[in-house]
């Protein structure tokens, strides 16, 4: 979905690879029929996702947004410059010239030449006179003095003020094609997240309109701008997909302002299981048949959890991070 929308949406104009993305879920949903065969009509089947997808054409390169308004200092010596060029012009000679049946070793490489890039890039930022940084998938962390040994932002009164001159800079950003912002919002911490590690957060989130992803390099001429040379050509939209059959679910009705929050009850419910009362979201009530939730009401319990800490957790914890990493969210 991200690497191959444009050869579905017509713009590469490889015909070879149209159909990619239409094959993968062709394939998906006769593995899905094969499994709902199998477990009989009185199987409850859910299908969800927790995002959409679309084409992207614009790019807004937060990094470069922050340096030209003086919140990141970033200079390289001549030398890094070098050393930038040469692993950039590694990376591309690989992805175009590397032959197919050496995928899994030139992806090994690739990701350590994209690991070794953004550790030269990083060498390129004066910590000690910068006050924020953005990284994937939209995120700005503000350089305070409490959380950074080289943090320049007093925490209470200029943590708030820095916070809010950056939300409302980036909310101003349009693209230049139409006029229109090319962020659905800027949210802070407090707005984004909730809950016991929600101190952790980062300070705000930017939440691109639909076409657009947010680049974190240096070297751009522009701000907001075409999406060529960006990291996707096809990335998330926040509308994702909710379908659902079983014999205590409606036929043929759709849902109106269900959540992603709502998915966890309504399934905990269908299992005949209490929903916790800490957790978020309700039950979706108008997807069951009438009269289904009276003969069986929802059940608020507090549910004992028993936590047992894998010995094997750092490591469980280095691979998931390493796979983020090679899909571009770290």
């Amino acid at each position: 979905m991200h690497f191959f929308w444009k050869d579905m949406d017509g713009r590469s104009g490889v015909e070879a690879r149209r159909n990619y993305i239409r094959d993968y879920y062709r394939e998906a949903d006769a593995g899905i029929g094969r499994i709902v065969e199998e477990a009989g009509d009185d199987a409850t089947v859910i299908v969800m996702s927790d995002h959409g997808h679309t084409g992207v054409h614009g790019a807004v390169y937060l990094n470069k947004w922050l340096v030209e308004n003086g919140y990141m200092d970033f200079r390289t010596t001549f030398r890094q410059g070098l050393e930038l060029l040469l692993l950039k012009v590694q990376r591309k000679f690989r992805r175009r010239f590397v032959k197919r049946r050496k995928f899994k070793e030139d992806e090994d490489q690739m990701t350590q030449i994209a690991a070794r890039l953004l550790e030269k890039l990083e060498q390129g930022i004066r910590w000690s006179s910068t006050r924020a940084h953005a990284e994937p998938p939209g995120y700005i962390w503000i350089c305070t003095k409490d959380r950074y040994p080289l943090g320049i932002v007093e925490p209470g009164e200029e943590y708030l003020r820095v916070r809010e001159e950056i939300r409302e800079g980036l909310a101003g950003l349009i693209d230049p094609d139409t006029g229109d912002p090319v962020f659905e919002a800027v949210l802070t911490k407090d707005q984004a997240f909730d809950g016991p590690a929600a101190a952790d957060a980062p300070d705000l989130v930017v939440m691109c309109r639909a076409g657009f992803i947010t680049e974190y390099g240096l070297r751009r001429n522009f701000v907001v701008g075409p999406s060529q040379g960006a990291r996707f050509n096809g990335y998330h939209v926040m509308k994702g997909l909710f379908v659902a059959a079983g014999p205590e679910l409606q036929k043929g009705t759709t849902i109106e302002g269900s959540r992603i929050l709502d998915i966890a009850p309504t399934i905990l419910h269908l299992l005949n299981l209490p929903v916790p009362p800490a957790m978020k979201g309700s039950v979706l009530a108008d997807a069951f048949v009438d009269g289904a939730i009276a003969r069986r009401p929802v059940r608020i319990e507090k549910v004992p959890v028993k936590f047992t800490p894998s010995s094997k957790g750092e490591v469980e914890r280095e691979s998931i991070e390493q796979s983020l990493r090679d899909l571009g969210y770290m």
